[in-house]
């Protein structure tokens, strides 16, 4: 599963690597990769998984940088909730949390507006789609309203 963004010369790939979300960060010649599922220290987090990524970067500060994903606790889990992370220095370091822990999500859809806010669609056990909204580049989000 890929997602990908492109704003100007700044090209932003996600990807799924050994159940590992994986930000590719290409500008010109320099890549940088990070992952971004990763405990408050910055480590990998043993055994969890996450797929079907999906990214919106703020059109007015292309730093801001919002990921979310599905999430599962483990490997052999079939579990899925909603996995979000940000960056505000261009994914050269992520914070990554979920949405509305134990919710059942699926197939996230995230966006943004020219105002620089970020959205989250998602699929919820409620069998609606869903959609939280973050003013602040992805560091807090609303609570989820139907759409």
């Amino acid at each position: 599963m890929l997602s990908s963004t492109r704003l100007s010369s700044l090209f932003i790939v996600a990807t799924v690597m050994s159940f590992s979300l994986i930000l590719v960060r290409s500008v010109g010649a320099q890549s940088i990769n990070n992952q971004v599922n990763v405990n408050g220290s910055g480590n990998n987090i043993v055994g969890d998984a996450g797929n079907e990524p999906s990214i919106a970067v703020d059109p007015n500060n292309p730093n801001r940088i919002a990921i979310g994903w599905r999430q599962f606790d483990t490997v052999t889990n079939n579990f899925r909730q909603a996995g979000v992370g940000f960056s505000t220095n261009g994914g050269l370091s992520w914070t990554a949390t979920k949405l509305d822990p134990g919710q059942f999500r699926s197939d996230p859809v995230l966006d943004y507006d020219r105002n620089g806010n970020f959205y989250y669609s998602s699929l919820s056990s409620l069998t609606s789609i869903e959609v939280f909204k973050s003013t602040n580049g992805g560091a807090t989000w609303s609570s989820p309203v139907i759409a």
